[in-house]
């Protein structure tokens, strides 16, 4: 933590917690605005990767202009369905 906060002027992390049991950001700096995005139907999910395929999949996706997460879902859904093709009876 830096030496003092910049709202509460605070030294400490425990020294902050009853500033703002006190005041709230109305009367703090300045208001900005902000996007929210919601994603129905999204759910995250934590999923280990190998570094350099996830290296490609941020290339590319940075290249493409999209998130890792959607080229990812986007990569996952094509090739679970040729999988799923590939099955007898699929």
């Amino acid at each position: 933590m830096a030496d003092q906060s910049s709202v509460s002027n605070a030294s400490s992390y425990q020294g902050i917690g009853p500033f703002w049991d006190e005041h709230d950001s109305t009367g703090v700096g300045e208001d900005e605005p902000a996007e929210l995005v919601l994603r129905p139907g999204m759910e995250r999910h934590d999923v280990a990767l190998e570094r350099a395929p996830h290296a490609r999949l941020r290339a590319l996706a940075d290249v493409r202009g999209v998130s890792e997460e959607t080229l990812a879902n986007l990569v996952l859904k094509e090739r679970v369905g040729q999988l799923e093709q590939e099955q007898p009876g699929g």
